[in-house]
């Protein structure tokens, strides 16, 4: 059934063209826009799961790919931080949700971030549109 669903592809072209260079960015195994069978054969085909307790993903009886995420599901509202200063602080619904950090706070998270992205075996990136009405 797999066959019938996912062409047989190569990842995606390894483009390193976005700008992410002038971030800091230097990792060359970027795969940008895959399409579905591409997505399908990279998620079912070469990705194992990090944690041995985790299913591997799979096809649903109807077709869709099937991804487990472990331990680790949904969002975390308490992630998120906004960086202080400037006109619109008061504007902020600071609380629960909404922490302050620093703008030092936030080039340390950029610096881990950066060298993480330096160091995984591929990026993916997606242009997509939220609200977006062709």
């Amino acid at each position: 059934m797999l066959s019938k669903l996912v062409s047989k592809c190569k990842f995606g072209a390894k483009y390193n063209f976005y700008g992410l260079e002038r971030h800091g960015i230097r990792n060359q195994n970027i795969y940008y826009n895959l399409s579905v069978p591409q997505i399908y054969d990279i998620g079912i085909l070469h990705l194992q799961p990090a944690d041995k307790k985790t299913r591997p993903n799979s096809l649903s009886s109807t077709g869709a790919m099937v991804a487990y995420s472990g331990d680790r599901t949904g969002r975390s509202p308490k992630d998120k931080r906004i960086v202080v200063g400037g006109e619109s602080a008061g504007d902020i619904w600071w609380g629960p949700v909404n922490f302050p950090v620093s703008q030092q706070t936030n080039a340390n998270s950029e610096s881990l971030a950066i060298n993480y992205l330096n160091t995984v075996d591929r990026i993916y990136i997606v242009d997509g549109y939220a609200g977006w009405d062709p």
